[in-house]
């Protein structure tokens, strides 16, 4: 244990031979701060040792005065840019710019109606009620009309409920497939009727227009303007059902429209769906309403055709 009086020599470091504290000017002996013994100061260090030797022009590095640093000294080496693997997104996560956006309509996003695929010359569609149908040469294969087109639009005009024989309803609908002129109105086939669509006002302004125009002489037929093929098909539970294919010279091509009857306690109800990727009817035109609603009153008219057959 070494005296408080060995701890703060005043010899020089090189009288001392290298104290810890050697050669500071500490207070004398018996006048600092800390009376009493003092731990041994520790043995010296490699670094201490180290120190002490002379460099090559004699004098020892812990005697050279410490130099100011220059910028040169305060440079930094630019960060390395982070490896490319680490910064390009391999899989299609729901945030990563590589997920593919959602391919709902483009407007309204749709997600429910009438969904129709053509392969091999035959046309399967589904309602959103869950009735099937087939038909043959509706359309040309590959056509998709389902939620996700571009434009696809879904209509559902129910014309009831009437008090009426929802069988002789059944057959005024398959009698007058559509709610053109009734003199080009024909019923609905199993091959398909070609039929005008157009409503028998509008078809009869724009004929007038298309006369006095001298845009085709009178003795001409009269042009479809909106021709549909209209055909008898039945659903995977046996029900009727009429159904309306556009042709290319229709304005709303490609679409189509499934009618068929059901019955409620309070009568029978012309049920009329209708799809299609036509740009008139696109989610927020404003035309799809009124195209939508010329099947409102149709029951009226066709039960005005029949026989009495009410309840």
């Amino acid at each position: 244990m070494a005296s408080y009086d060995s701890l703060f020599d005043p010899r020089s470091p090189d009288e001392q031979g290298g104290g810890l504290l050697g050669g500071y000017p500490w207070p004398a002996p018996g006048s600092g701060p800390w009376p009493g013994p003092w731990l041994d100061p520790p043995a010296p260090t490699a670094l201490q040792d180290a120190a002490a030797i002379p460099a090559p022009g004699g004098t020892a590095l812990r005697d050279v005065a410490p130099q100011p640093l220059s910028e040169a000294d305060l440079y930094l080496a630019p960060v390395p840019q982070a490896p490319t693997w680490d910064q390009t997104v391999t899989t299609a996560t729901p945030w990563s710019p590589l997920a593919k956006p959602p391919s709902a309509t483009s407007w309204g996003e749709l997600t429910n109606g009438i969904d129709c695929r053509t392969s091999d010359g035959n046309t399967h569609c589904i309602t959103p009620g869950g009735h099937q149908f087939d038909i043959a040469g509706a359309f040309a294969d590959g056509l998709t009309i389902a939620p996700g087109q571009p434009r696809y639009h879904y209509y559902s005009t129910p014309d009831g409920p009437v008090r009426f024989d929802p069988s002789a309803l059944t057959q005024g609908v398959i009698d007058n497939p559509t709610v053109g002129p009734p003199r080009l109105v024909h019923p609905a086939t199993p091959q398909g009727t070609l039929n005008e669509a157009t409503p028998p006002s509008l078809y009869d302004a724009v004929q007038a227009f298309l006369r006095r125009e001298s845009v085709y002489p009178p003795s001409m037929a009269e042009l479809p303007f909106n021709p549909v093929k209209s055909y008898l098909t039945k659903d995977q539970n046996g029900l009727p059902m009429v159904v309306n294919i556009t042709q290319p010279e229709h304005g709303l091509d490609p679409g189509v429209v499934v009618r068929y009857v059901t019955e409620s306690p309070s009568g029978a109800t012309i049920q009329n769906e209708g799809s299609g990727l036509g740009w008139l009817q696109q989610p927020g035109s404003r035309f799809a309403g009124p195209i939508s609603e010329v099947w409102q009153g149709h029951a009226q008219e066709i039960m005005g055709k029949m026989r009495p057959g009410s309840r």
